[in-house]
């Protein structure tokens, strides 16, 4: 990742600890907080589960909660007979708590409102837009409808205005008085009250044993301390003063915060309203006395150290104490369900005659409450360290005792570790239900055992002797470290994790540079494979790169399991290297590349624009609306053209409304679109891709006149259906690459993308919630895609056939395959939303995306397949069709090494028989 956390502090990571099932109660809270009687029915809960993220049976999770929710059958009284509606409402003790929550709520409206003023005071004029101040609700403790609590009462501090009134979410709250008894920050206020009466500083929160820290931290502090409600803005003029006031304001806004921490991506957001530096994540490191940054969850928190006592906040608001309550309370309700089931199933057991359970035996609730304490897990805890300890201490000793064996042994043979060391990477590998935060499977302790392993393994492979007495050691080795490597004990010893587990175990034909090719030269295809982990992805982030759309940055919208991006796609039989962006941006210079389609075709150029980012950015135009230009000056002359062409032909909106609520478009099936036809002959390499939009009803129209329609439910108009539309669209663009004036244009054809909605329709709470890619054979394409993507294929070979003779060339870029087994990397309700057209208003809110890719991910794969395709369509067999004057120097620079290096050998060799004959004539 472009970001890394602090060294980990356990006191601070046990405070970021998060609860699903409390934010998932919580939300069911709040639903039910909707209705006045405060009960709902099952079903509303059901058909809202699946956008928590959650499986099953709705009435299954609430009897897991007994303390918390009751569920019934009647109306809103719940008085009904048996027959009527299963309905769910709070307990009594819930409610009351819920009661208190509320009330400290509405106590805190004072405290609340002089937090949101302060906050404005941080903010350039004094201002900051609604819909960016929602990400900054939870943090600060402001309810759901904290404009209307606070503004009516407060009309002489607080405005709400709209600036720009055509635009949509542009209303911003404004202060409309400073307030000066408000701008005081945490540092002067804790200055001021301190018996010295010293000068505002910072203070370091770090132990002493952090010497350099606290050195830095004083040197920090030789500068004077400036507020964060300075309005010198302008008058700030050095790094190091910009610096100073930067973090103040950091400091500031998380001592505002409830429980004095907030997503580093939130602070992000704000970077031009409260005057945050470009690289603020950077800076929240170069102060760790302040500032404790975790990548838990793989969400990056930054904590206010200060704020903390170990792991719990030193000062509570009502409303944070009020929320722990509740958590505790839906804790107590979880516990009581998990004991009701294990008696319930010990009695079924019991009954089947499974088991017998002797009451002398039992033990009593309080008992086993006393054995499950925190005071025994740290027991335990410390136990096992111990016993690791040994086992490590036993562990060097038996290395030595190996290692002096085979010092003496003169007979080389394979040692018996070698053999079984492999079976026991297998067990490990393949063990269920393992999480290891390096991504390869297993828990900390495996995977330092595994590291361990490795490294005895390849010791006994360099030394390659043994006797007898050797024996002994080796299989005590390997059998004290798969006891330790299947066990979840703490093990502490330190061991360096290698890149690739696996890299000591097997050996692979195929090396990055001969990616794409089977060993005997072969080429293989590169579109059939499977995907398999990549611990070293991503090779971006929204943090490394500026221009991914919002559409596709769900690690920006909070994307909760971001193990979507650490995937790779393997084709069967050979590798299929990751792009190179110097060597694709080399490979491009002085050449053209245009994408030409819908918006898939805008999050394929999204993605290969960050790929090259690694290397070098790209100055920015916009001729029109609909074509954007990215152009790579510094010597590569490279040239990315985007054509918003989602029809590939001419296209005319003839109604906003249409049949079905998308639109009634006229399509002229013979005529490419007027936004990328005439800059064809300028191209060097176009991707063409469309299917999406071909869903809407249309009007299809060849030589000036209607030959028939698609849905559009006319009378006396043939249906023509949305696959002929897709084919006469699809020949008509390649017709009018390859037949270009200018010749020589590379028309590669990218095939259809598949949509992934499952639980319902786009418009129909339809979602994508795996966090796993599919297996081979798992998922299979259907229905229209599959239609679609054997007519492109058609398409395709019939455009090759015709192109043959002359001098365009043509590829196949056929994704559809790796797409339809990664229904986990789209966006999902994780991005942003901007609608291009006043028509799309109403009809195109979805709250789920499960037609683009979050970028970065699986899309990525698309550039390193366009990347290994355009490398070999120079080749012919393993040669360069045509060679630059500098590769004919490299190659005859080669030839010339490896004359010497021959030569080299020759002589060697014959030195070597040389000595032999002398020796036997001794």
């Amino acid at each position: 990742m472009a970001r890394w956390s602090s060294p980990k502090d356990p006191a601070l990571e046990a405070a970021l600890r998060r609860n699903r099932r409390w934010i998932v109660n919580n939300q069911i809270k709040r639903l039910l907080l909707r209705f006045p009687s405060r009960t709902a029915p099952v079903r509303l809960l059901q058909s809202r589960f699946k956008t928590l993220d959650l499986l099953g049976r709705a009435a299954n999770w609430l009897r897991k909660y007994p303390s918390c929710f009751d569920l019934f059958h009647g109306g809103a009284g719940g008085d009904g007979d048996g027959g009527e509606e299963a309905c769910f409402g709070f307990t009594k003790r819930m409610a009351a708590l819920v009661d208190a929550e509320e009330a400290a709520v509405a106590a805190s409206e004072p405290a609340m409102a002089d937090r949101l003023a302060r906050v404005l005071m941080l903010a350039r004029g004094r201002r900051l837009q609604v819909s960016k101040l929602a990400a900054l609700r939870g943090p600060l403790g402001l309810p759901d409808d904290y404009l209307l609590r606070l503004l009516p009462a407060r009309t002489d501090l607080f405005r709400l205005a709209n600036p720009y009134p055509h635009r949509r979410n542009a209303a911003e709250l404004e202060l409309l008085r400073w307030v000066p008894s408000l701008a005081v920050s945490s540092v002067e206020a804790a200055a001021a009250s301190a018996a010295d009466s010293s000068a505002p500083r910072f203070t370091c929160s770090l132990p002493p044993s952090w010497a350099k820290s606290h050195a830095k931290m004083e040197e920090f502090n030789s500068t004077p301390y400036i507020s964060p409600y300075s309005e010198r803005w302008a008058a700030i003029g050095t790094d190091a003063d910009a610096e100073k006031r930067a973090v103040a304001v950091v400091h500031e806004l998380l001592s505002l915060t409830l429980w004095k921490k907030m997503s580093v991506l939130k602070l992000e957001h704000f970077r031009r309203e409260f005057g945050l530096p470009e690289d603020t994540a950077r800076m929240l490191h170069r102060h760790p006395c302040l500032f404790y940054v975790s990548n838990r969850y793989k969400i990056h928190t930054v904590v206010l150290r200060e704020g903390y006592e170990g792991s719990e906040l030193r000062e509570k608001d009502p409303v944070v104490a009020a929320k722990d309550r509740l958590g505790e309370l839906m804790q107590e309700g979880l516990h009581e369900y998990n004991q009701r089931r294990r008696s319930d199933n010990l009695e079924k057991k019991r009954r089947r005659g499974e088991i017998e359970i002797k009451e002398e035996e039992e033990e009593d609730d309080e008992e086993a409450a006393r054995l499950d304490s925190a005071e025994k897990r740290e027991e335990r805890r410390k136990f096992y360290k111990k016993a690791n300890a040994g086992a490590i201490h036993v562990l060097k000793a038996h290395s030595l005792r190996l290692h002096q064996c085979a010092a003496h042994q003169p007979k080389p043979v394979l040692p018996p570790a070698y053999v079984a060391a492999p079976l026991l990477h297998l067990v490990l590998m393949h063990k269920p239900r393992l999480r290891c935060p390096s991504s390869y499977g297993m828990s900390v302790a495996q995977c330092r055992s595994m590291a361990l392993l490795n490294n005895l393994c390849n010791f006994l492979v360099k030394t390659q002797y043994y006797n007898g007495r050797c024996l002994i050691p080796a299989i005590s080795i390997l059998l004290l470290v798969a006891v330790i490597a299947v066990s979840d004990t703490y093990f502490p010893f330190p061991v360096v994790m290698p890149r690739t587990l696996s890299a000591w175990l097997s050996y692979s034909s195929f090396s990055t540079s001969s990616g794409g090719r089977k060993a005997d030269g072969e080429a293989c295809d590169i579109f059939r494979g499977e995907w398999v982990p990549d611990p070293d992805a991503p090779y971006y982030t929204n943090d490394t790169c500026s221009f991914i759309h919002e559409h596709y940055d769900c690690m920006k919208y909070g994307k909760l399991d971001l193990g979507f991006v650490q995937w790779r796609w393997r084709p069967d039989g050979c590798d299929l290297p990751r792009l190179d962006p110097s060597r694709f941006l080399s490979a491009m210079r002085g050449k053209t590349l245009a994408f030409i389609g819908d918006s898939l075709a805008k999050n394929h150029m999204n993605s290969l624009i960050c790929l090259l980012t690694r290397v070098a950015k790209p100055t920015t135009s916009w001729p029109s609306s609909e074509h954007t230009v990215y152009h790579y000056g510094g010597g590569y002359n490279f040239t990315v053209l985007n054509f918003w062409a989602p029809f590939l032909v001419r296209s005319e909106l003839v109604d906003a409304d249409g049949p079905a609520h998308t639109g009634l478009w006229n399509l002229y099936l013979d005529e490419p679109a007027a936004v990328w036809a005439p800059h064809v002959p300028a191209f060097d390499y176009a991707v063409v891709s469309a299917s999406s939009w071909f869903y809407r009803p249309s009007m299809l129209y060849e030589a000036g006149r209607l030959v028939g329609c698609h849905h559009c439910l006319l009378p006396n108009v043939t249906d023509l259906t949305l696959r002929y539309a897709l084919r006469m669209a699809t020949r008509a663009a390649l017709r009018a690459v390859v037949s270009s004036d200018g010749g020589g244009v590379t028309a590669v054809l990218r095939t259809v993308s598949p949509s992934q909605y499952e639980g319902g329709e786009w418009n129909k709470d339809g979602n994508c919630v795996r966090t796993r890619p599919y297996r081979r054979g798992e998922k299979t394409l259907q229905g229209f895609e599959l239609d679609f993507h054997t007519l492109q294929v058609e398409e395709f070979e019939a455009a090759k056939r015709a192109a043959s003779g002359g001098g365009g060339r043509m590829m196949l870029m056929d994704t559809t395959e790796a797409m339809i087994r990664r229904a986990d990397a789209h966006p999902s309700r994780y991005r942003g939303w901007t609608r291009r057209k006043e028509w799309m208003k109403e009809y195109f809110t979805i709250s789920n995306d499960c037609v683009h890719w979050c970028v970065p991910g699986a899309i990525d794969a698309w550039n390193d397949m366009l990347s290994h395709i355009g490398a070999r369509e120079g080749y012919d067999g393993l040669e360069l069709r045509e060679k630059d004057p500098e590769v004919v120097a490299k190659d005859r620079l080669g030839e010339l090494m490896q004359m010497g290096l021959h030569e080299y050998n020759q002589r060697r060799h014959a030195e070597n028989l040389e000595e032999k004959r002398r020796k036997e004539e001794r």
